[in-house]
């Protein structure tokens, strides 16, 4: 049976996530998802298999103790956060052979945090339980007491009449910099005491801030400099393992897959044109690769025309990696197999070449879900080719059969040549269709020809295939592939944003949308009452078919689609959406600008007509009758009207059969019996 990392299985009455594995020793580490706090289990994989043949075990579908929100928290709140995964990152770093899962190893791994970061053996335990039990989710580091009052409010702690006032403040932070910030490592009450020692030396007589007071400001005073407390107490090493910035700038060799993800976009060589209109040329689209490391599979992909180096189009993509690949094919029309292509695995790490995955917005999305990010200044070289060698192969394989391509690296047109831009025929859907197509032949149909092998393709008869090596490395380098809930992936990296609940629909770029569940909840019925209102939702900008609103727990969420009536904007980016309505308004503001010079037309000959009528009326009318006499004979006078009119259009029509009659005479003698 193939486990996988965060997998919930009911054994007894109770349930169990699985939150690692020792490949060497055959051991899975396990914790039971219980209210109290208990160190995680060892089970050895071969007995865990046995429980579930036996069916004593079964795995569990719904995940519980994942309650990750995509909100925003205070800075305050996230600092207490940040210091908990730092927690979390140095005993990982101090466990290469897994020793804070071994109760024999763990003490001095404990023992040695409680030395660096000053915390009780009892807060370490909580902290790392809550981490597993969560699925290794960064935000679920977030202290339970947050919703209380008074954040991000400086508190004035006062103790038998003793205030801190700026005075105290300067000496506490000198302090601090001069016995807490130093490569002695003292602990914060130790740093205290000697700051009190100092004061007391010039201030003898005077009250003293308390221990707790001091931890107040200490947290206040070193919020906005981490990185220099750390690194003078511990040296810049330890700062990069360890601290808030989890963009590190190095890399260790991968471990097998899953490991490692490297993502990367370029701009597509092909011009593409609108799904709406054949006629707009549009540009020219981003691609999106994710290539896992070890076995130099493409795990995700995103097809975009989002800006180049956007880091919602890197969203996009981690999200394909991270999710079902069999539906997403079937959207472009394509059907696979779940075993033609890997789909809703976690990486441990993520390394990016440029900047998109540099943005605060997503670092902090990325970080929720337990993924460390890095960049590729220092890393080697033969790494930071694989995804460009796999857009440089991509381009290869499909520039001989698409129209539109660029046909210089300068994307410039030389004179006397047709433009290449003109040629253009492909929309956004169809190149994803091609790009997906691509993809899976390259999984499992490429050769790797010049792939470092460590003999297994001698040893094992396997072919250096990306899947195959896939397959190897899953079951004999790797371990267990860590996976999440689609919603928790979703929620955190898909865009977010409040829009307007009308009786029409939710409205969202100009577009409707509906769903069971907001039809039955009488969304658009209180809109059409009490007007309309705001809700939060989450989409795709790189296919607005649907929307997912985000309930009021923060968590679930519901999909919602377009509206029947158009359903033709169906599998349309955000950006190619915004470019129709703009060529919409665009002609609009053309016939407007024609249909003001009609009208005005139409309002001097309507004025023209009138005039005309007037004066004719003014030339025949009857002075001598009054207005008793005008008005009386009206019913009369309609049906002295209607005769006359009648007895014209009977006279025209008569004059008309005359000359159908003649008409026919003269093509009778010209054709004779044929004309019957």
């Amino acid at each position: 049976m193939l486990f996988m990392e965060n997998m919930i299985f009911k054994l007894g009455n109770e349930e169990y996530r699985i939150v690692g594995s020792d490949t060497f020793r055959n051991n899975i580490f396990i914790i039971e998802l219980c209210d109290q706090i208990r160190w995680p289990q060892i089970i050895n994989q071969e007995n865990l298999e046995e429980l579930f043949i036996r069916n004593e075990a079964v795995e569990v579908k719904t995940d519980k103790f994942i309650d990750i929100k995509n909100v925003e928290i205070k800075y305050e709140i996230a600092k207490k956060r940040d210091f908990n995964y730092e927690v979390i990152c140095y005993l990982i770093s101090n466990s290469p052979e897994y020793e804070i899962y071994y109760k024999k190893s763990r003490k001095s791994i404990i023992d040695r945090t409680i030395e660096v970061y000053g915390i009780s053996e009892s807060s370490i335990k909580r902290i790392w339980c809550s981490y597993l039990k969560s699925g290794k989710i960064m935000q679920s580091l977030i202290p339970k007491t947050y919703k209380c009052g008074g954040r991000g409010k400086e508190r004035v702690h006062e103790r038998g009449g003793f205030v801190v006032d700026d005075k105290i403040k300067r000496l506490l932070k000198e302090g601090i910099n001069k016995y807490y910030n130093t490569k002695k490592k003292n602990n914060k009450k130790m740093c205290y005491e000697l700051i009190i020692r100092d004061f007391l030396k010039s201030n003898p007589n005077n009250n003293i801030p308390s221990l707790k007071q001091f931890y107040y400001w200490f947290s206040r005073i070193t919020k906005d400099d981490k990185r220099n407390e750390i690194t003078k107490r511990y040296g810049d090493r330890i700062y990069q393992q360890t601290a808030r910035a989890i963009i590190g700038n190095s890399i260790q060799d991968t471990l097998g897959p899953g490991e490692l993800f490297q993502i990367d976009s370029t701009i597509l060589d092909v011009y593409l044109v609108s799904k709406m209109n054949r006629n707009l040329i549009i540009g020219r689209g981003v691609l999106y690769l994710v290539v896992d490391v070890y076995s130099r599979m493409i795990v995700g992909m995103n097809v975009t025309i989002e800006p180049f180096n956007s880091f919602e189009g890197a969203k996009i993509a981690l999200i394909n990696t991270m999710t079902d690949k069999v539906s997403y094919c079937k959207k472009y029309g394509i059907s696979i197999q779940k075993e033609d292509w890997v789909s809703a695995v976690v990486p441990t790490r993520i390394l990016s070449d440029r900047g998109e995955l540099l943005s605060c917005h997503i670092e902090n999305a990325i970080g929720n879900l337990g993924i460390l990010i890095q960049q590729t200044n220092s890393y080697r070289g033969d790494m930071k080719g694989i995804v460009e060698k796999s857009f440089e192969r991509l381009h290869a394989y499909i520039k001989p059969f698409v129209d539109g391509v660029v046909e210089n690296k300068f994307n410039k047109v030389e004179r006397g040549n047709v433009d290449y831009r003109l040629k253009a025929n492909l929309t956004l859907e169809e190149i994803t269709q091609i790009v997906i197509k691509y993809i899976l032949f390259y999984n499992n149909n490429h050769v790797l020809n010049y792939y470092e092998s460590d003999g297994i393709n001698i040893e094992n008869s396997i072919p250096k295939i990306p899947s195959k090596l896939w397959e190897y490395g899953v079951k004999v380098k790797k371990g267990l592939l860590r996976e999440l809930p689609e919603e928790i992936i979703r929620i955190n990296l898909l865009h977010n944003k409040e829009v307007s609940v009308t009786a029409k629909g939710i409205r969202f770029n100009k577009l409707y949308y509906v769903s069971k569940y907001t039809l039955e909840s009488g969304f658009f019925q209180k809109a059409r009452i009490e007007g309309s209102y705001r809700v939060r939702i989450s989409y795709n900008p790189n296919d607005l078919s649907e929307i997912y609103y985000i309930k009021e727990d923060g968590i679930s969420y519901d999909k919602l689609t377009l509206v029947t009536y158009m359903e033709h904007y169906k599998g349309m980016s955000e950006e190619e959406i915004t470019k129709i309505f703009e060529y919409e308004d665009k002609l609009n503001k053309k016939a407007s600008e024609k249909e003001i010079h009609e009208k005005i037309k139409l309002f001097d000959e309507m004025e023209k007509i009138t005039g005309k009528a007037k004066q004719e009326q003014e030339r025949v009318k009857d002075k001598a009758l009054n207005k008793t006499q005008r008005l009386k004979h009206i019913r009369e006078n309609l049906e002295e009207e209607r005769n006359y009119f009648r007895k014209n259009s009977s006279s025209d029509s008569s004059d008309i059969n005359e000359e159908m009659e003649v008409f026919n005479q003269i093509i009778a003698d010209e054709w004779g019996e044929d004309y019957e």
